[in-house]
């Protein structure tokens, strides 16, 4: 592996520990800035700091991909680039002008997450490492990035500063800390929080775990899990359900078809105890009530069901729908086809399929989301043959946020949750398929020496 090759790799590495602390670093900087009534939806707060960093690591791995000439990375990227350059031309021809800045910002966000999946895609398979080593180092990784982003919920509702996660007419409710954004931080603890769980659950069956590593590899869950009870959104309380459920239900798969003892629900039941002993216990020392936030979450959505199934389940995001379906369709065949384009759009509707639909076009949804397809089919092709803890992990983790982003969030147009989802496609295809990961986004040019 060339020097260049190896440095670039570490420089990977350490991006994925620094991304929670950028949100860290953004989301202080937004509550100074404009205090912590702040509504979820403000749209004046223009480029933050993490926002910066991310623009120039997005340059600086398309400048990587283009020295390292790798091919299909670039012949994939192609398409979505003419279908972003047609969306503003369908968008100027349509009203006369452009948001340039509007349009750039949004799609370099979805950009940036689909070269995530390519610059990892190419470290699985050249970082040199054999698939035991490197699926250990994820994991731990995982788990660091994990006491992170909760460390950004928990302090702060224990110094008693942040975010509310809820400010509308049904009142101030739910935590999300230090966060600006709560679908951001949703979505990130609901994608890791069933990998370290699944994790933690696989490390308990065949390992025997020291004290410091039960503690290392079992809180990360817990405590992610009691962040998203906090948060307190209809879909972190789902996420945690389908969590608990699903692991559940492989447990008890496990004990009736394995004639040896099985702890998975032991495991699951520490989990558990661990979770509502985590939750008094930061109650006690926050002294003000985890399980009074929970139940004011819950009030918040008795009062949404009392104006509608839909306001309950899309939270008004179906208003902002409809209002641009009614203007794709009146545009004509290039809207269709090419889109309205983003800068046309005053109000984000926060569904990702259906912005791609309607600010890129027919054309743009196919050549922007063939690769989320393609991973989702081949990894669901390949996790039916191969059910274990982790691949369950994955599939919990990357279903769960396909169904967030569909109807009730942002995660390909965000650079928080959405690199994480990037990453994690890669982590759970390598899992089913090991170097031959991905074939037809990347690979590898440099023939990468195994350490065992």
């Amino acid at each position: 592996m060339s020097k260049v090759k190896q440095n670039f790799n570490k420089i990977l590495w350490f991006y994925l520990l620094l991304n929670p602390f950028l949100d860290i670093v953004s989301g202080s900087y937004i509550y100074y800035q404009y205090g912590h009534l702040l509504n979820v939806n403000d749209a004046s707060i223009g480029l933050t700091p993490s926002l910066v960093i991310r623009m120039a690591m997005l340059l600086f791995f398309g400048v990587y991909i283009l020295i390292m000439r790798d091919k299909k990375a670039i012949l994939a990227s192609i398409p979505m680039i003419v279908a972003f350059v047609l969306s503003v031309a369908s968008e100027y021809v349509r009203l006369g002008s452009v948001n340039k800045m509007t349009d750039a910002q949004y799609f370099a966000k979805f950009f940036y997450n689909i070269l995530i999946i390519f610059v990892y895609a190419d470290y699985c398979k050249t970082c040199g490492y054999s698939r035991k080593e490197l699926l250990k180092r994820i994991h731990k990784m995982l788990c660091i990035v994990s006491f992170v982003l909760v460390a950004g919920v928990i302090i702060p509702f224990i110094l008693d500063f942040g975010f509310f996660t809820y400010a509308d007419r049904f009142g101030y409710r739910g935590f999300r800390g230090i966060y600006y954004s709560g679908n951001d931080i949703t979505a990130t603890l609901m994608l890791i929080t069933p990998i370290t769980l699944c994790n933690y659950l696989s490390l308990s069956r065949y390992e025997r775990l020291g004290w410091k590593r039960w503690a290392f590899y079992g809180l990360a869950p817990v405590l992610s899990t009691l962040c998203l009870l906090l948060i307190g959104t209809k879909t972190a309380y789902m996420a945690v359900a389908i969590c608990v459920v699903l692991t559940l239900l492989y447990g008890i798969f496990r004990r009736v078809k394995c004639s040896r003892p099985d702890r998975t629900l032991l495991g699951v039941g520490i989990y558990a105890l661990a979770v509502l002993a985590s939750m008094a216990l930061l109650s006690i020392v926050a002294q003000h009530s985890v399980f009074a936030s929970i139940l004011n979450s819950f009030g918040g959505f008795n009062n949404a069901a009392k104006e509608s199934t839909q306001t309950l389940v899309l939270s008004g995001r179906q208003v902002k729908l409809h209002d641009t379906l009614a203007l794709f369709k009146n545009g004509g065949t290039a809207t269709l086809i090419f889109g309205l384009g983003r800068g046309a759009v005053t109000k984000v509707i926060e569904m990702d399929v259906f912005e791609v639909l309607f600010y890129y076009g027919v054309f743009g949804a196919v050549c922007m989301l063939w690769i989320y397809c393609r991973a989702g089919v081949d990894f669901i092709a390949g996790f039916f043959k191969h059910i274990n803890f982790n691949t369950l992990g994955a599939f919990i983790s990357l279903g769960t946020c396909v169904c967030y982003f569909v109807i009730a969030g942002h995660v390909l147009f965000s650079v928080t949750s959405g690199f994480f989802f990037a990453f994690l496609i890669v982590y759970g295809t390598y899992l089913l398929s090991g170097e031959k990961l991905l074939p037809y986004i990347s690979a590898p040019r440099l023939a990468a020496k195994k350490r065992d």
